[in-house]
């Protein structure tokens, strides 16, 4: 996360939204990395049934929202929807677990309402899993669904100057 916001020269009182899917511990990282911020945690994945990956409910049972740092306020979309008002961030992260939100629409939606969140000039920055050897190492055939780097590029630039 250091290196990340050293990469997009996020620093001071900022205002992040942290959009992911139920991996509440960024925000933490963000609060710790980010003293001055306010940040806005929000789960994104409110569409219906449950996520495909069963990881993501395991996830969610290990992370319950965060209630005891004043700095970090935890949010759910509504259909990807962000509630929060336009050009109110700073910063938008996205994280682990963007690749499993559905391209036939919610992933556009939420590319969208993040441009609609972000004032002029602000930033997005994103990390997620790698599709390289390093990954499929540790998480196995599964990892043939994460996005490419190349391919996250061209969905960024297409949402996003």
């Amino acid at each position: 996360m250091k290196r990340l916001l050293e990469m997009g020269d996020v620093q001071g009182t900022v205002v992040v939204a942290d959009l992911h899917i139920g991996t509440y511990r960024h925000a933490y990282a963000l609060a710790n990395q980010l003293p001055e911020a306010t940040i806005y945690t929000i789960d994104c994945w409110n569409g219906e049934g449950p996520p495909a990956e069963e990881a993501i409910r395991d996830v969610r049972d290990l992370e319950p929202p965060p209630t005891h740092n004043p700095r970090i306020q935890p949010l759910q979309s509504d259909e990807f929807a962000l509630p929060l008002p336009i050009a109110s961030c700073d910063v938008v992260v996205l994280g682990f677990g963007t690749h499993e939100i559905p391209r036939d629409g919610p992933l556009q939606k939420l590319f969208e309402e993040a441009r609609r969140i972000l004032k002029p000039g602000g930033k997005v920055l994103m990390f997620e899993h790698g599709y390289d050897f390093h990954n499929y190492i540790i998480f196995g055939p599964v990892i043939h669904h994460v996005t490419t780097r190349q391919e996250w590029q061209a969905v960024l630039q297409e949402h996003f100057t």
